[in-house]
């Protein structure tokens, strides 16, 4: 990303946004209170400082399912259209998009995360261990089958994945909107997933070239939004063979059913952190948008 000095924040829109957006510029007007709110509140981003990015759901891609090159070139021209078309005061990155086209239809055809065929396997695997709440006596003994299915799927259990996934076990609502494991639609639940890593990335890249400008993450979906809030990070940082390294903490409310000892146990069992006492001061959150 280039440095622009004019910038302070920079907003990617998550899919369901950007739908929003479209219906509004197709003269659709929305009924259902929710979706009136959220674009009010998408609205608001409209202003000069803000840089508007539809990036990440261009990723994802709008048919609910990996797209070719092609299709994938038919989404961002709709997507950065409807940006540009929009965001009247707000800076877009519409016209670098429609420049890198071709290449990033390239790159991102098949929404593919270095960790997606992992991460699918793992899915399929302990869905439905978690699909339905799980009797206190029996916990345990799940809570080692998902942590062998990790290491049986080759993902690491420090993953969010992994870890979302024993959030569901331990009581958490949010983590389960996010998983669905009692009929996971794997496309969709893994594209929420990928944001993680992939807003850490931009992250780290922004801070290397425009430290002062703060990246934020905007969503309607409750679930994801309450889970992003409350994984936290510690300085990404871009290796040199553009991997991201950082310290990957998660929060206690993750998991309501857990006592902080218990909370803290099992961080450590999955190597998540090697220190859950207390949320260390050198953190942030994953920021979200549209509060």
């Amino acid at each position: 990303m280039q440095r622009c000095p004019s910038i302070r924040y920079v907003y990617f829109l998550d899919r369901c946004l950007v739908s929003l957006i479209k219906d509004g510029n197709n003269g659709i007007v929305q009924t259902e209170k929710k979706k009136i709110e959220h674009l009010g509140k998408t609205r608001k981003l409209d202003r000069p400082g803000n840089l508007i990015s539809p990036l990440l759901s261009i990723i994802e891609g709008q048919l609910g399912e990996p797209e070719s090159v092609t299709e994938k070139q038919v989404t961002q021209k709709k997507e950065y259209q409807a940006i540009r078309l929009f965001f009247r005061l707000a800076v877009t990155d519409s016209d670098h998009l429609d420049v890198a086209s071709q290449e990033l239809a390239e790159a991102f055809a098949g929404n593919i995360n270095f960790r997606s065929e992992a991460r699918s396997s793992f899915l399929q695997c302990v869905a439905p261990m978690i699909a339905t709440g799980v009797e206190k006596r029996g916990r345990n003994k799940i809570e080692n089958r998902i942590i062998q299915s990790a290491h049986e799927c080759s993902l690491p259990t420090s993953d969010p994945l992994v870890v979302l996934a024993l959030a569901c076990l331990y009581g958490s609502a949010h983590a389960r909107r996010v998983l669905k494991p009692h009929s996971p639609r794997i496309f969709n639940v893994l594209s929420d997933i990928h944001v993680i890593p992939r807003m850490l990335l931009v992250v780290a890249a922004v801070r290397r070239h425009a430290p002062l400008i703060r990246v934020r993450f905007a969503t309607k979906d409750e679930g994801l939004k309450y889970v992003l809030q409350r994984i936290y990070y510690r300085s990404p940082q871009l290796t040199a063979d553009r991997e991201i390294s950082c310290g990957m903490h998660y929060s206690p409310s993750l998991f309501p059913d857990l006592t902080q000892d218990a909370f803290c146990t099992l961080m450590e069992k999955t190597m998540a952190a090697t220190n859950h006492s207390r949320q260390p001061s050198a953190t942030q959150p994953l920021t979200t948008a549209l509060h």
